[in-house]
């Protein structure tokens, strides 16, 4: 993969102007922002993209790191989580997500162990970090063990 497709593929769709801003969506995220998993659910084209996009700027007005990822079906296990380290160098600024995308890329069957690391220099950053996975029914089969 290129690093302009894992830019592309980073960074968050605009927030469309004419989103509404749904009261509440907002008093929703408010009671399940602290989670460590949310799974926003529905058919194609019921605003999934758009209310990710509004919670996003409500982590990021608290301070967060917010990461984006947006799948698809060309995303086997290294790929993804080339993604996924990517879109946390992207949110964090942290060098440290690098050598673990080159390992991925290098060695594709070390992904799960690079999303060890992953976590665990997540874990030692200090401040909130939210991941925000778009299009997941898009992921293909193989890859689902790493989420």
């Amino acid at each position: 993969m290129f690093e302009a497709e894992l830019i592309l593929k980073t960074t968050p769709p605009r927030l469309p102007r004419a989103a509404l801003e749904r009261p509440r969506f907002v008093e929703l995220w408010q009671q399940v922002n602290e989670r460590a998993v949310l799974a926003v659910v529905a058919p194609a084209g019921f605003g999934k993209t758009t209310l990710m996009l509004q919670w996003r700027r409500l982590w990021l007005e608290r301070g967060s790191y917010v990461a984006w990822a947006t799948l698809d079906a060309q995303d086997e296990p290294a790929r993804f989580a080339r993604c996924l380290l990517h879109a946390m160098r992207s949110a964090t600024g942290r060098a440290a997500f690098e050598p673990l995308a080159a390992l991925c890329a290098s060695q594709p069957d070390r992904e799960m162990e690079a999303m060890t690391a992953m976590l665990a220099e997540v874990s030692s950053i200090g401040v909130e970090t939210v991941l925000m996975l778009d299009d997941t029914e898009r992921l293909p089969g193989s890859s689902l063990h790493l989420l």
